[in-house]
């Protein structure tokens, strides 16, 4: 492909270049020490966070894959020689029952999608994860939530209503809802985080495996 078609699918989204150097620092503890780690990213987006990521922990093989097909295509511009890590981006549906992207994952990301999706993602997203994740292995979350029924922010209720008004299936979820879906489907809730403009890291573990 010539470099004017990939540049012109490359897309450059404001909120991943604000966060993506705290995301990559708040998933240090869980990478690091990995011994050629296999790490799945759900909703990856422009593949912005992908390649760092991939630039950052060279330890580990990153698998981004998105619903949609333009940035299926935007990430396949950010790979380069630079991060051999960094596989192909794959289309992927957290609803469908195989996911096709391999098994034997040390770890799950997962940045800005369970606000944005209806529910039954956030369901089929933690089902999925059970499927392909190691025994011990992690899911690592980030996003705006409620907590305990209530929103953290002014901001954020204004945009959980504005996120309505765009579909009604979507809207800043509460973490403890997330959670019991979390713990239904084989994992337990380890910790959150505060992180930059009123959002949370959320880490789960694999503890068991679903029948």
């Amino acid at each position: 492909k010539s470099t004017g078609s990939l540049m012109s699918k490359k897309k450059v989204h404001i909120s991943a270049s604000r966060n993506v150097s705290v995301i990559t620092d708040a998933l240090k503890d869980l990478v690091e020490d990995l011994q050629e780690g296999k790490i799945l990213e759900i909703a990856s987006g422009s593949g912005q966070h992908t390649y760092n990521f991939a630039k950052t922990y060279p330890n580990c093989i990153f698998q981004p894959t998105d619903y949609s097909n333009d940035m299926v295509d935007s990430i396949e511009t950010y790979i380069d020689e630079t991060v051999p890590n960094m596989l192909p981006g794959q289309q992927l549906d957290v609803t469908t029952e195989n996911w096709n992207v391999g098994t034997g994952y040390d770890g799950l990301v997962n940045i800005n999608m369970i606000h944005i999706s209806p529910w039954e993602c956030t369901t089929a997203l933690f089902i999925g994860a059970n499927k392909l994740l190691k025994l011990g292995g992690f899911v690592f979350m980030y996003g705006p939530y409620k907590i305990d029924g209530e929103y953290t922010t002014e901001s954020n209720k204004e945009f959980s209503e504005m996120l309505k008004t765009r579909n009604s299936k979507w809207g800043v979820r509460d973490l403890a809802d997330v959670i019991q879906v979390a713990e239904s489907a084989g994992f337990e809730f380890v910790k959150k985080f505060d992180m930059p403009a009123n959002n949370f890291s959320v880490i789960y573990r694999k503890v068991s495996h679903l029948g």
